[in-house]
């Protein structure tokens, strides 16, 4: 009876080297997961009495002769040192015959685990000596070009094995004589990127799939919303969608566009309607718009429109109709300009290639691109690509403000850009004194606003280099006509309703023409008073 109680006690027992550790032992046989993980010989204290004195006298001199190999090799590394670095020097090959070490094989892989820290993902293992580091080294080797197959795989790697699922073996202290060896294997930046555009592609067709089902769900609102509300010019700065809403919108009501089509213009005005012509009181028989979502949430369907759009013009150009396309481009690419203060080129670029198309296409709409078109490319620094658009058009002088901004543009070009490859370049007298004669024309025809005195500040105003000095020997030439310019552009700010682009660049003009002009006529007072009045209109 005893004798079976001592045997069961016995079985229980940790094994010696986790006993000395003082470390949970798993308590498997032959060998501890500790012991085997960190290829040490595993003993178990359960021989008869008389052997348990011996098996301590082993382990002792285990220890000893590890102390012993480990000054050794200190030594012959040393001696060794010398020898490597003349070898090195002179490129020899090496003499020492390695047939037999290419003939060693290792039956069971190096215990090696994987590690993750600051600096990305580490193979790992714990070696005692110079020896055991290249065993390691060619097990790794071999698992590489094997590629890592469960039967080049350390045994602690099989989920099934005992002790593999283990929280304490987690954290082990080495003993005196270890070494734990890192191998770079995957650095964090890697890791971070692929995690990035695997989140980022996860991520836009998750919203691409949200969104689509958000649009739907309110779309009934939206066409109720759009359908009942009127849209009328009240002299304000976003006119020009106005405009462009009083054309879209009988389209969507007669129903008869094709759905894809249908809906895309639908969900754009609403976008418009709520966020660019919001309306602070409506009449009883318009729809009451619900208290706006966040900017986000538009934002992001904004961005799905225009995708959407493009994709519907690329793949089906000859088979849509182009106005109502036309309008909804106009509509998407003005909430970039007028919201977002950038230029969506590849809209731009295919509505212009629709129109161009399209000869039946009506003058005015043509217009509006070339509105678009011309603003985006000033205020953008970007080249026009409706200049010769313009040009196919008959009845020029009923758009007044396209017809100023067009003028602006020529003026910009002309005098204000160069290319990278010259610093400065000479200018045709005749086209200046033309395009003179071409603003002088459009006064007379009563086509005066912002813009065209603008154009007239642009044209007149003295031209410096960076350097200040005086480029041209006009200096007072055409001082009086840039005067008057900035004079009537500082009444033009307190009575139109313009974007703030145009009123930031109108004030810098005359900011800049006023100080110049008071820099020439420092000694005239009745100049300098004259300067000052017009610099405080722009002030109030």
């Amino acid at each position: 009876m005893s004798c079976q109680s001592n045997s069961t006690n016995n079985k229980d027992l940790s094994c010696l080297r986790c006993r000395k550790k003082k470390a949970k032992c798993s308590k498997t046989r032959p060998s501890c997961t500790r012991c085997l993980r960190s290829n040490q010989p595993c003993e178990y204290p359960d021989a008869p009495p008389n052997l348990t004195d011996l098996s301590q006298k082993v382990l002792t001199l285990y220890d000893s002769l590890r102390e012993l190999e480990g000054e050794f090799l200190v030594k012959y590394m040393q001696n060794m040192e010398p020898e490597l670095s003349e070898e090195e020097s002179v490129d020899a090959t090496p003499t020492i015959d390695t047939t037999q070490e290419e003939h060693i094989t290792i039956e069971e892989p190096a215990g090696w685990s994987m590690s993750f820290g600051s600096s990305g993902l580490c193979l790992q293992a714990v070696t005692r000596n110079l020896f055991e580091y290249r065993i390691f080294i060619k097990s790794i080797s071999q698992q590489l070009i094997k590629g890592f197959g469960m039967n080049y795989l350390p045994k602690l790697w099989d989920p099934d094995a005992e002790g593999y699922h283990s929280e304490e073996d987690i954290e082990e202290e080495l003993d005196e004589d270890e070494y734990l060896v890192k191998i770079p294997a995957v650095p964090i930046s890697q890791l971070l990127k692929s995690m990035e555009i695997e989140a980022a592609i996860k991520k836009d067709k998750m919203n691409d799939r949200v969104i689509q089902r958000f649009l739907q769900l309110h779309l009934p609102h939206m066409i109720q919303h759009v359908e009942s509300r009127e849209f009328n010019k009240e002299n304000g700065k976003y006119d020009h969608l106005v405009t462009i809403m009083q054309h879209l919108v009988p389209l969507l009501k007669e129903r008869r566009l094709p759905k894809e089509v249908y809906e895309l213009c639908m969900i754009t005005s609403y976008i418009v309607s709520i966020q660019l012509l919001a309306k602070p009181t409506m009449t009883s028989s318009e729809v009451i718009t619900p208290a706006p979502l966040p900017f986000s949430i538009w934002q992001d369907c904004i961005n799905y429109l225009c995708l959407e759009m493009i994709e519907l013009v690329l793949k089906k150009a000859d088979k849509i109709p182009h106005k109502p396309v036309c309008l909804c481009l106009l509509l998407l690419a003005w909430y970039q300009v007028d919201i977002n203060k950038t230029r969506n080129d590849v809209l731009i670029d295919l509505g212009i290639r629709l129109l161009y198309e399209d000869c039946d296409t009506s003058s005015e709409l043509k217009v509006m691109m070339i509105h678009l078109d011309m603003y985006s490319s000033i205020f953008q620094s970007r080249t026009s690509c409706a200049l010769e658009l313009w040009s196919t058009i008959d009845r020029k002088d009923q758009f007044r403000e396209t017809g100023s901004i067009v003028m602006l543009y020529k003026a910009i070009r002309l005098l204000y850009s160069t290319t990278q490859l010259e610093e400065e370049r000479k200018i045709d007298v005749d086209e200046i004194l033309t395009m003179i004669k071409e603003v002088e024309i459009q006064e007379q025809q009563g086509q005066v606003n912002m813009i065209h005195w603008v154009t007239k500040l642009l044209l007149f105003r003295p031209f410096t280099l960076i350097n200040q000095e005086e480029q041209t020997l006009t200096k007072t030439t055409f001082l009086d006509m840039s005067l008057v310019a900035a004079d009537r552009l500082s009444i033009c700010l307190g009575r139109e309703q313009m974007s703030d682009y145009w009123i930031r660049t109108s004030k810098y003009l005359i900011e800049d023409v006023g100080c110049r002009i008071k820099e020439i006529f420092i000694q005239d007072q009745q100049v300098i008073k004259q300067v000052d009045s017009i610099l405080n209109k722009i002030m109030l």
